[in-house]
């Protein structure tokens, strides 16, 4: 015992450690030439709240893939990013907004009460449950159902040709990937009846016993199926991660198999992964149609963090300066995003997405030239509600991810399916916007959780049908 215990602070030691070196890294970053020393001081208030987030989840909180994936999200996109981004520019920020100092200051001072209030949520809800915490706790067996596997195979397989004909008609028009969009009738088809063949999968990766062999066959077979309704021309990346993230911790979990490991791992995938897969997803076509080969991949690298895939930071003060002279929302976005089925022949006063609302007003007062940004979490809140919407928001998402957890460990595969992808999609989510991110995230989870309802549905018409003849 004694051995075991010098083993595990010996663990917890280096651990904290890492979080000692990587904070005095970013808080020396911020001596940025030309950026005034208050707005410094925010950043270190920032890193230090974030440093403490980090330190507590690689030596004290329970296995957790979401939580690791917001303390991931905080370093990438609210201190990483815009220190770059101010590195490189100190008059305008990425989204051709000029740099004010009181607004950066109040930016980063409700990012860092939003970090309060999400951890002060997350650890105040997990102390009323009961459930397991570990790694060696979770569920990675479940008995195979020949019935759920043939509907699912069924299902994705006719969901194929209409993936393959929306992908052609996509690419003989060059208008793949135009801009993002919540139509129903696209939403049924794109992120409910293509989301089958990933289901399919995840099922069948998670659904065996130990001493079944996986079909190395079958494998590829549905792989390629996947592919076939979720690839580069019919989704954006955003969309692709939580897909194939996900399926690569059902089919080797071990590689996440702790904190520190997950932490690593999404570090890995946005630093190095995500950059490559833009060589895809944001190729340049020329007049003929061709790929241009102009890339330069380490120069893709370099400016990865000062495009505007990283325009979250510098949209919240765009957000505060749309409130000082247009006022608050009201709690107008999120309920657009909470009713995003809604058709707008209905609704006809149905509020835009936040991201399209402040690139409107940036492009008729700043010098940005397309609406299609991104509106993270922070920003949402408080465009609907100020200071008391961020609040409210970390702390609704300190519940979520708690309740993501939860469903980690159950004993349904299709809770847990949903418990992994939804995990990876808070990436999305927090970048928002809100409107879509729901939208696409509803769609999911129905493609995902319809299977378990059919089958109560089906056990209960059974029951029902022998009771009546016996």
């Amino acid at each position: 015992m004694k051995l075991i215990a010098q083993k595990i602070s010996s663990v917890n030691l280096i651990k904290s450690t890492l979080v000692c070196l990587l904070s005095i890294v970013l808080l020396a970053y911020v001596f940025v030439p030309g950026v005034p020393a208050p707005i410094k001081l925010s950043f270190y208030l920032v890193i230090i709240i974030w440093s403490l987030i980090l330190w507590d989840y690689l030596v004290l909180s329970r296995y957790s893939i979401a939580h690791g994936v917001v303390i991931t999200f905080v370093l990438l996109f609210y201190i990483l990013a815009p220190l770059i981004q101010l590195t490189q520019d100190t008059e305008y920020l990425v989204n051709t907004m000029k740099l004010d100092e009181s607004i950066v200051i109040k930016t980063n001072l409700l990012i860092a009460l939003f970090c309060v209030f999400y951890i002060l949520a997350y650890k105040l809800y997990q102390r009323n449950l009961t459930t397991k915490s570990g790694y060696s706790d979770l569920a990675l067996e479940f008995t195979f159902n020949r019935w759920l596997f043939g509907i699912l195979l069924a299902i994705s397989v006719l969901a194929v040709p209409l993936a393959i004909k929306e992908a052609i008609g996509l690419v003989s028009n060059f208008s793949f990937l135009e801009e993002e969009s919540v139509d129903p009738l696209r939403l049924i088809r794109f992120k409910f009846f293509f989301m089958f063949p990933f289901v399919l999968a995840s099922y069948y990766l998670i659904s065996r016993s130990k001493r079944e062999q996986r079909s190395i066959f079958l494998i590829v077979v549905l792989i390629l199926l996947v592919m076939a309704t979720k690839n580069f021309i019919l989704d954006r990346r955003n969309a692709l991660g939580p897909v194939y993230l996900s399926l690569v911790f059902f089919g080797w979990p071990r590689i996440l198999k702790n904190n520190l490991r997950i932490f690593g791992f999404w570090v890995m995938v946005l630093v190095i992964l995500f950059p490559l897969s833009s060589l895809l997803t944001h190729a340049q076509f020329d007049n003929i149609g061709t790929v241009e080969e102009d890339f330069e991949f380490t120069e893709l690298i370099g400016s990865h963090f000062s495009d505007l895939h990283y325009d979250a930071w510098s949209n919240i003060p765009a957000a505060i300066d749309y409130t000082d002279k247009n006022g608050f929302q009201n709690g107008s976005q999120i309920t657009g995003g909470l009713l995003f089925f809604v058709p707008r022949s209905i609704w006809n006063s149905k509020p835009n997405s936040s991201g399209q609302l402040l690139g409107d007003y940036l492009i008729n007062s700043q010098f940005l030239w397309f609406n299609n940004i991104s509106a993270t979490i922070v920003l949402e809140g408080y465009l609907d509600f100020g200071v008391w919407g961020v609040l409210l928001f970390g702390a609704i998402l300190g519940f979520s991810v708690v309740r993501l957890d939860v469903l980690l460990y159950s004993r349904n595969p299709f809770a847990k399916i949903f418990a992994v992808y939804a995990a990876v999609f808070l990436f999305y989510l927090m970048r928002g916007s809100l409107l879509t991110a729901i939208a696409y995230l509803s769609g999911a989870y129905m493609a995902i959780m319809i299977m378990p309802v059919l089958m109560k549905f089906f056990r209960l018409v059974n029951k029902t049908y022998f009771s009546q003849n016996q």
